[in-house]
């Protein structure tokens, strides 16, 4: 269920986007996202108040559970529009709280998922896919086809298969899509370093 409350403002003798502002909030109750039968987020309802400059969408606050944000997405509405070009640019400060690696299981694609339940499953004595939480605060920036995130991360009780890490693994990641990039997280003694280029 949507509800939403709007201001209209601007030149309505003219109407493009550039020539209306609006500001309001908006709220989708019980929402909930999944992939391949598995939640991506809890159920519960999202909530933004948002205003529109005529060229950008200020995102005053986004909240979901376990996601919050704040920011601006530079939009691009020149004819012909495509879902790649309408956004120019994302600047949002991003928070997600503990949230479960296992579910990340379902961005695998179902023929990947099948080959590692044949040729790595039967050589592990654990879970084949990573277990824990994870933690993230910073930014996404970029464009749609090339997001990139940039800020602080923390693993909790991160285990793969039978191998446990510390309780407790924090550090900086900085990754973009097609571009590669870096993490390194430590504590308790263990350490994950990677440095990855635009082929991963």
């Amino acid at each position: 269920f949507l509800s939403s409350y709007l201001e209209l403002g601007g030149n309505f003798t003219q109407l493009t986007p550039e020539a209306i502002a609006i500001k309001g909030t908006a709220t989708l109750a019980a929402a909930e996202v999944a992939l391949n039968g598995t939640p991506i987020l809890d159920r519960g309802d999202w909530v933004t108040d948002f205003q529109w400059t005529g060229q950008d969408l200020v995102v005053q606050i986004f909240a979901a559970p376990g996601v919050t944000a704040d920011g601006v997405i530079a939009t691009n509405l020149q004819t012909p529009v495509t879902a790649a070009s309408a956004i120019r640019q994302l600047n949002l400060n991003v928070a997600v709280e503990p949230y479960d690696l296992n579910r990340l299981q379902a961005f695998v694609p179902e023929n990947i998922q099948a080959q590692i339940q044949q040729q790595v499953a039967p050589r592990l004595s654990g879970p084949v896919y990573p277990q824990g939480q994870v933690q993230f605060d910073g930014t996404l920036s970029g464009t749609l086809t090339q997001p990139q995130l940039d800020g602080m991360a923390q693993l909790d009780n991160l285990a793969i298969a039978s191998f446990r890490f510390g309780p407790t693994l924090t550090g900086p990641v900085d990754f973009a899509l097609g571009q590669g990039g870096a993490v390194d997280l430590e504590g308790g003694g263990d350490r994950i370093c990677a440095r990855l280029n635009e082929r991963y």
